[in-house]
């Protein structure tokens, strides 16, 4: 699914949740050159970053945790 997403997005598909903000990436064929070869590694790094970070962020646990006994005791005082 991840690769699927990043594919997608670096093909310039919008199969991206319109709440999600996203990187606009123009495509020149033109201004091809050797050095094009890491900005592209660099920008599928980036995406795949950015796709695990926002699967992460939906795991994400808001409840109240208490970390500390001795901050659990002095609660419930």
């Amino acid at each position: 699914m991840e690769g699927v997403q990043a594919v997608l997005l670096l093909l310039g598909g919008r199969d991206i949740p319109t709440g999600v903000p996203t990187i606009e990436v123009p495509f020149d064929q033109s201004n091809r050159g050797v050095g094009d070869l890491p900005k592209r590694s660099n920008l599928s790094r980036r995406i795949a970053s950015l796709v695990r970070f926002r699967e992460k962020r939906k795991e994400r646990c808001f409840d109240k945790k208490i970390r500390y006994t001795v901050r659990k005791e002095v609660a419930q005082r």
